[in-house]
This record gives structure tokens, sequence and C-alpha cells, in this order.
């Protein structure tokens, strides 16, 4: 069998042929990570996390047991601005397809000492 592509070059399909490619590719899981982020000195932004961490996705809730808001922004967030995420709520954000996001880059802030943050990402 042959198939015309776009360019008029001539594609040959042996047969039997795809079946042995596909199954040879390896597949690669990405499995979530969840880790929870607790603020300890509310009016001060820290990073969600220590050190430079590369994600595709990050989703990031506040923890049911919250009792005050948690702002999530850059390294200048504080209760004036920043996204506002009450007790449960939750935000995703997500890369371009040739993007990466820094996990070390985003900050939390909270109107008082302890308050937390689930985070999940994917690499």
């Amino acid at each position: 069998m042959s198939l015309e592509s776009p360019k008029n070059t001539e594609i040959v399909v042996i047969p039997g042929t795809i079946t042995s490619i596909i199954s040879s590719v390896t597949e690669t899981k990405v499995q979530p990570i969840t880790l929870v982020k607790s603020v300890a000195a509310a009016g001060t932004a820290e990073p969600i996390v220590g050190s430079s961490t590369i994600v595709k996705k990050v989703y990031i809730q506040a923890d049911n047991s919250n009792t005050q808001n948690v702002y999530i922004g850059d390294s200048s967030v504080d209760n004036t601005n920043g996204q506002i995420l009450a007790s449960r709520d939750s935000m995703l954000i997500e890369a371009e397809m040739d993007e990466n996001i820094d996990l070390n880059e985003i900050y939390v802030d909270a109107d008082v000492n302890g308050e937390s943050v689930r985070i999940t990402y994917w690499s």
C-alpha cells in the first residue's frame, strides 16, 4: 500500500511494521506529586517550595481547616494582591506547550499564622 504525502513524496507502508514500531515505544507515566505548604508568619510571602522545581501544571487548594484567606502570587503577594483562596478554594496553573512553571516563583501568604495550601503538581 502507498500513500501520497502533502509534498507528493510517496510513503510506502509495509504490512506489520507499524504494529511493531508502536509496540516498541516506551510508555512514560507522569505521576502527580502532592505536598502541603504552611505559612509560618502571616503577612510574609513564602515560596511554595524551597528550591527551583520545574513543572507543567500545578493545582493549589486552600486547606479545609483554614480559618482565614490565603493569597497566591509572586514574591510581593500579600492580603492586598494576588489570588485570594478561602478555605477549600482552589486554582489550576498550566504552562503553555513550550513553557514551564517554576514552583519556587509562586508564593503564598495568609491572614493567620499556620494556614496552609495543598499543592499537587505534574512535571
